[in-house]
């Protein structure tokens, strides 16, 4: 069974399964969910923990021998497997056994990132699916961000007007875990009195927003120049590299032009991601914006300057710094502003 976190407290409510698989790159809604399984286990009587983790490698022979070595004065117990990577590697045997014939007094709790998309059609993965929960964890979306602060501080008793709400939201974007510990830090100095303005907002809480490259092409893809441009820098003060950035970029660029050619043959955008193996709801959003919104000589002219960055931070090329370059890339996304011609490539 597959869910998303909203949908977990009502499954745990109806009875535990024997193993839970909690993955997502956010690591504050990861730990959310697996609390919510240890508090359901905790209260159906597993009491006992124990705790496997995967540096460098989760030694999955000591999982198995805890599952299966409970003598009938045991108490009942949860294991723990925190996963270092998105694929279970060596112990997809391991578990898909395990899973055949799962102990009733043991609730198996699988944490970690993403995973891996072959992994979902491997035997255990199957098996898992009829017989435990696997709770997907997606990243809040910068639209659903606002409404996701305001739920947050509503369940700490925080009344936060939109105006503070929205200077939260410009302080911490992207971050969760820091959004979560500027509230708690709120709570914990206004515990008279939970009711904060913007200027109350604006003057206690720090610049914690963190961004990565696929957030900032999806913003600079659906023409959103200026936010694009705050991640850019935000980036590279963090020291990120550009030719991650560059990767990304010029990848969903090439499928805003490909997916172009796909509609005016009469093919849906559905079809061309299904074809692609594009599942990332903002990706496909950002993608399909950008090929309808700009031209086919406004992609090509973004491609081009995808080539002038990637010279320039190679070294084959001084015309203009490589971030520069970006910045004129992110712009030329943008059909509202005035393009600016990149430097000559050869």
């Amino acid at each position: 069974m597959k869910l998303n976190p909203p949908q977990l407290p009502a499954q745990l409510k109806k009875g535990l399964a024997p193993v839970y698989l909690v993955t997502g790159d956010e690591p504050l809604l990861v730990q959310e969910s697996c609390d919510h399984i240890r508090q359901a286990a905790l209260a159906a009587g597993f009491s006992e923990r124990k705790v496997f983790h995967g540096e460098p490698q989760v030694n999955w022979r000591g999982v198995m021998d805890e599952a299966q070595a409970l003598s009938l004065f045991a108490e009942k117990q949860r294991i723990e497997v925190r996963l270092p990577s998105g694929k279970l590697g060596n112990g997809r045997d391991p578990m898909a056994t395990y899973l055949a014939d799962p102990s009733p007094d043991v609730v198996m709790l699988l944490s970690g990132p993403r995973l891996d998309a072959a992994e979902v059609k491997r035997p255990w993965y199957q098996t898992l699916q009829k017989l435990g929960v696997h709770v997907q964890i997606w990243p809040v979306e910068p639209a659903e961000f606002p409404g996701w602060l305001r739920q947050q501080a509503r369940s700490m008793g925080l009344n936060l007007g939109d105006d503070a709400i929205a200077v939260l939201v410009d302080r911490v974007e992207g971050n969760l875990l820091a959004a979560r510990q500027e509230l708690e830090r709120l709570q914990l100095a206004h515990s008279d009195d939970n009711t904060q303005d913007a200027r109350e907002m604006d003057s206690s809480v720090l610049d914690n927003s963190r961004f990565n490259p696929f957030q900032l092409a999806a913003e600079a893809l659906n023409g959103h120049t200026a936010h694009a441009q705050k991640m850019l820098t935000r980036l590279r003060l963090e020291g990120t590299a550009t030719l991650p950035i560059l990767a990304v970029l010029s990848r969903d660029i090439k499928h805003s032009l490909a997916l172009q050619h796909s509609l005016k043959a009469g093919q849906p955008a559905a079809g061309y991601f299904k074809q692609q193996w594009i599942r990332q709801r903002s990706q496909i959003q950002s993608i399909e914006s950008a090929a309808r919104r700009l031209g086919p000589t406004q992609l090509r002219h973004s491609l081009s300057l995808c080539q002038s960055v990637d010279r320039a931070t190679k070294g084959f090329t001084s015309d203009l710094a490589p971030w520069l370059l970006m910045e004129q890339l992110i712009q030329a996304l943008n059909p509202a502003l005035p393009s600016q011609p990149g430097p000559a490539t050869n």
